[in-house]
């Protein structure tokens, strides 16, 4: 009796999820731009590509004046895998810091950046969306 009821009780578990149909099921994700941060007020990272150039940049505002580390890397696009091709790192102390850059890029090829954020003890990974070198 106890093997049976230790059976069923493990199949309802194991069905259980696959009872749920996509149509039952109802989460909100925000988008990232209203995602909370704690000591952050904002991030902006982004990317841009113009005449044998790609620009990335970040733009980070803190809610008051804190230690702030960034960390900007551009990366290009082999296959379905994202490669780092260099990074720039700034630390200062303030409610703003913002990395500006401009690198030579290849026709054709897909870059994005990614910036990690560091502020007081927040720690935050975003990337920008892809453009192709022009």
């Amino acid at each position: 009796m106890k093997k049976v009821l230790i059976f069923v009780i493990t199949c309802c578990f194991v069905l259980s999820p696959m009872m749920i149909s996509a149509e039952e099921i109802d989460v909100y994700i925000p988008p990232d731009n209203n995602i909370q941060y704690i000591n952050i007020s904002s991030i902006n990272c982004s990317i841009s590509s113009k005449s044998g150039k790609v620009n990335p940049s970040v733009l980070v505002r803190g809610k008051k004046s804190y230690d702030m580390n960034v960390t900007l890397i551009l990366q290009k696009k082999n296959g379905t895998s994202w490669t780092n091709v260099t990074k720039w790192t700034a630390h200062s102390y303030g409610t703003r810091m913002e990395i500006n850059k401009s690198m030579n890029c290849t026709k054709g090829i897909t870059y994005r950046a990614v910036c990690n954020v560091k502020v007081n003890n927040e720690v935050v990974q975003k990337s920008s969306g892809s453009v192709i070198g022009k």
